[in-house]
């Protein structure tokens, strides 16, 4: 009970109930009623009974609620202040983790806040990282906002292999020049040097140029075999000196290769270079293939080879730095670029080649070789399908590199891919008999030519040609050779041709005296002849097959001859490489010429039996144009791309084609002027040839109407132009063009053009001094087709199909309806023949360029006897038409683009 001072009485004297041994009410405490009960008042700031804290409120979560210390704080005092502590474990106030430590660099910090980059969930926190947030944090060296690869920071926030990461969000980037192939690098040789493969900017070397050659290190490697994929376009520009092809070049690259084998005589191996196109669906993608040796664009040509789809070469040479060019062979165009090329180098034993050159020649221990089957029975060796695909008897075409009887340097003439084959001759008293048959399954796609040398090497001094033939599938030969190796040199026609399968047999033999070439009966001089023989070997082209064969032979004592028979027989003449110089089915319309040197040997075959009973040899001085060139280096304007007519006064040369005329002077590097349409000269007063006469310029207009104007002045000696008609009031023969006109120094005259066979061509005469309707002089039976013409005051000269073929006619002007003489068998089925006389009284030479673009002469051509020598040059194709013979400097121009596709003029003396 209470009483008295009492304030509480609980019915017992215990401590720390609330009411204390006194019964005095504790502080903190209430108490009510008797007996007392005591209690607390939580939020009154006094920490008693049971509390464990009163911070003198009542809110929640701020460290005492209802009077109990929240988890993760400590309470203190009254009222009771609260607090959390840091690194307890317990979240708890501010805290934004707790990890149960105050280290950094975890997640959370040493103030319980969340580190940068990092996640911390629970109690204690376990902080962690997310790659792909742009934060960098924990064990992450970069984050570039994702998890994508292949970007320099990969999927678990690491830079990947050459990349280096800065910043957040990280941004990564390459090291060019650390070694490290990384991002858009495509290549990374560790420095910054360009031109060594890989330049400073990590782009390996394009191949291009000099500067920077395709590498070895660029090359894909398998057992010893570097191979470049050059990629489409992937070149533009012409850098290579391609001095092979005469047409130019497109663009080429540039492979560096470094040969570490010796020479094959000092133990090594060869060099095999081999490039390849797919893209062979046209010749537009051709490609040309040189190696060279020393300075990259200045040093020595190793090989030079031109206008096919794929190339092998095969080198002996000692280590050392080679150069590897492939071109375009055509310029590049927007749709045709430099096409995808495979290029391979390696270095191989001398069989791998086997075939291909001097190093290895097919022999009888050769696999494809098979042995007589008995005695008069051939060897043969069997060439494959593609086995043979380099050039190998020198740098590049022409002799002594090259098949001799094959070496007229226009298209086709150039040939192909060769192969070799070694014969080891029993006898010395035997002949050689080469069969040779193409096995190309299409044989209109490829020819061959085949050549018998007494050394393997075709540029050796000592070289002696015992028998050549060239462009056809079927060959059957004989040559002289002693006892020993003889050398079988076999190639396809042309550049572009393959080697498509072909069998050689060689057969020992002996024929008697006229039997073969090799054992051709000699001739002292003209006199009488008895062919025969009975054997049909080394058939001309002319010849029946099976025809017999009687060979004769007659050395020169002067540089120039002609061969004629007495009968209407069949003969072929041959020069002593093999080159057949003519083929008639009837000698003795017109002699077969040759000029050449004292001493050599001129071979003549006759059909046995033959009418033939005397050949007529003239042995004769030639002091004419000897066909030595200069590249007289005229410019043209673009406007430039035919040619016909061509003429010469004074120092003014003119060269015409249906729509302008060229005129440049006799000096070398002059620039040509164009008279046109400028002018007033059209195609209406242009054709396909011009003449001086007078002092002015003639052409002459190839129109077939009768009655029209086709003689035109251009030129009055002053003035180009306007084109005048020159033949007043005109009467011509129907369907009769006139493509050729010709001057004796005083008159002009003009034939027809009959295409029709047998039929006439008629003569006409003009004043050069002024205009008048045509003279008809009169009319030639038998000669028709004149695409050229020439004139001095006994003769008109014409080159025309006619009685006796194509070639150079001769009619009288004094009866000029008698009949025609052929004094030359050349090719004039072509649209302009340009024909020069030396001289307009009493000629010494007549000059005439046939269909192919070559340069005859004909001696004595209004004498008695004429003499057609035979060419005096080669230079030219069939689309070169232009020539003039310069009386003032005894000189020869013509236009050729056999050596420059662009054209040039070449004077010949």
């Amino acid at each position: 009970m209470i009483v008295g001072p009492e304030e509480c009485d609980d019915a017992n004297t215990d401590p720390g109930d609330g009411c204390s041994d006194m019964c005095a009410v504790e502080t903190g405490w209430t108490c009510v009623a008797e007996p007392s009960a005591c209690g607390t008042v939580c939020g009154d700031g006094l920490v008693a009974g049971l509390e464990a804290c009163d911070d003198g409120n009542m809110i929640s979560a701020d460290g005492c609620t209802a009077c109990a210390v929240d988890d993760g704080w400590t309470c203190t005092g009254e009222p009771s202040a609260c607090g959390t502590t840091c690194g307890d474990g317990n979240v708890a106030g501010l805290e934004a983790c707790d990890d149960g430590n105050t280290d950094p660099g975890d997640g959370c910090t040493a103030t319980c806040g969340v580190e940068s980059g990092w996640t911390c969930t629970g109690e204690p926190s376990a902080c962690g990282t997310t790659c792909g947030d742009g934060l960098v944090a924990g064990m992450e060296a970069c984050d570039d906002g994702n998890t994508a690869p292949n970007d320099g920071c990969d999927p678990s926030c690491t830079p990947e292999s050459g990349y280096y990461c800065t910043g957040v969000p990280s941004a990564c980037v390459t090291q060019c020049g650390d070694g490290i192939l990384a991002g858009t690098e495509v290549c990374d040789d560790g420095n910054m040097i360009d031109g060594d493969g890989c330049s400073s900017t990590c782009v390996p070397n394009s191949g291009e140029s000099c500067a920077e050659p395709l590498l070895p290190m660029q090359a894909t490697v398998v057992n010893g075999q570097y191979t470049w994929n050059v990629a489409t376009g992937s070149v533009g520009s012409a850098d290579g000196d391609w001095y092979c092809d005469p047409n130019g070049t497109g663009p080429d690259v540039v492979v560096k290769y470094t040969k570490t084998s010796d020479t094959l005589a000092n133990g090594g191996s060869l060099l095999h270079v081999k490039a390849d196109t797919p893209a062979t669906t046209t010749t537009t993608y051709y490609l040309n293939l040189a190696v060279t040796a020393g300075p990259c664009g200045t040093g020595q040509s190793l090989k030079c080879n031109w206008y096919k789809d794929n190339w092998d070469a095969y080198l002996d040479v000692p280590p050392g730095d080679y150069y590897i060019w492939v071109a375009k062979n055509s310029a590049a165009t927007a749709s045709a670029m430099f096409p995808q090329v495979t290029i391979v180098a390696e270095e191989v034993a001398a069989g791998m080649g086997e075939g291909e050159g001097c190093f290895a020649p097919y022999t009888s221990a050769s696999s494809n070789y098979t042995p007589p089957g008995g005695a008069g029975q051939p060897h043969t060796w069997t060439i494959a399908d593609g086995a043979i695909n380099s050039f190998d008897m020198g740098v590049t075409w022409g002799e002594p590199g090259s098949i001799s009887c094959d070496n007229h340097a226009t298209y086709g003439d150039i040939h192909g891919v060769d192969a070799v084959i070694e014969y080891s001759k029993q006898s010395a008293t035997s002949v050689l008999k080469i069969d040779v048959q193409n096995l190309d399954p299409t044989l209109t796609q490829s020819d061959l030519n085949i050549e018998v040398l007494n050394v393997c090497d075709p540029t050796s001094p000592a070289k002696i040609s015992r028998n050549c033939r060239a462009n056809k599938d079927t060959f059957s030969i004989t040559a002289p050779a002693p006892a020993g190796n003889s050398y079988l040199w076999l190639s396809t026609e042309a550049t572009n041709e393959e080697l498509n399968g072909a069998s050689v047999m060689v057969t020992e033999i002996f024929p008697g005296i006229g039997e073969s070439w090799p054992t051709a009966e000699p001739l002292a001089g003209s006199g009488p002849v008895n062919p025969t023989s009975t054997q049909s070997l080394d058939i001309p082209s002319c010849f029946a097959a099976g025809t017999n064969v009687h060979w004769y032979k007659y050395t020169l004592i002067n540089d120039a001859g002609s061969f004629a028979a007495n009968g209407a027989g069949t003969v072929g003449f041959y020069n002593e490489f093999g080159q057949e110089l003519g083929c008639l089915v009837d000698a003795s319309i017109s002699p077969v010429g040759y000029q050449g040197s004292p001493g050599d040997v001129i071979y003549i075959a006759v059909a046995s039996p033959s009418p033939i009973t005397d050949i007529t040899i003239t042995d004769i001085v030639y002091n004419g144009v000897q066909g030595i060139p200069t590249d007289m280096q005229i410019t043209f304007p673009t406007s430039a791309t035919s040619e016909f007519g061509m003429a010469v006064d004074g120092n003014q040369i003119v060269m015409g084609d249906t729509s302008s005329i060229f005129s440049f002077p006799k000096t070398i590097g002059a620039t040509a002027a164009e008279y046109g349409s400028a002018a007033g000269i059209t195609t209406t007063h242009l054709g396909y040839d011009l003449v001086f006469a007078g002092g002015s310029l003639f052409s002459v207009d190839s129109t077939t109407t009768v009655n029209v104007s086709r003689l035109f002045r251009v030129f009055d000696g002053a003035t180009w132009g306007p084109g005048t008609a020159w033949d007043i009031n005109p009467v011509y023969p129907s369907s009769s063009g006139s493509y050729a006109i010709a001057t004796d120094g005083t008159s002009l005259f003009m034939s027809t053009r009959r295409t029709t066979s047998n039929t006439d061509a008629n003569f006409y005469s003009f004043s050069p001094s002024a205009a008048s309707p045509p003279t008809l002089l009169g009319t030639t039976a038998g000669v028709w087709y004149v695409v050229g013409m020439a004139a001095d005051p006994t003769y008109f000269y014409v080159a025309s199909n006619g009685f006796a073929g194509e070639g150079i006619y001769r009619i009288e002007r004094a009866n000029i309806t008698g009949p025609a003489t052929k004094i030359a068998t050349i090719n004039t089925s072509t649209l302009c023949t340009n024909i020069e006389l030396d001289s307009y009284v009493s000629p010494q030479y007549l000059y005439a360029r046939d269909a192919v673009g070559d340069v005859h002469a004909i001696v004595d051509p209004a004498g008695a006897n004429p003499v057609h020598v035979g060419a005096i040059s080669t230079l030219g194709t069939s689309s070169d038409y232009a020539m003039t013979y310069d009386q003032a400097t005894s000189s020869i121009y013509i236009f050729e683009t056999e050596t420059d596709s662009a054209g040039r003029i070449v004077r010949l003396q």
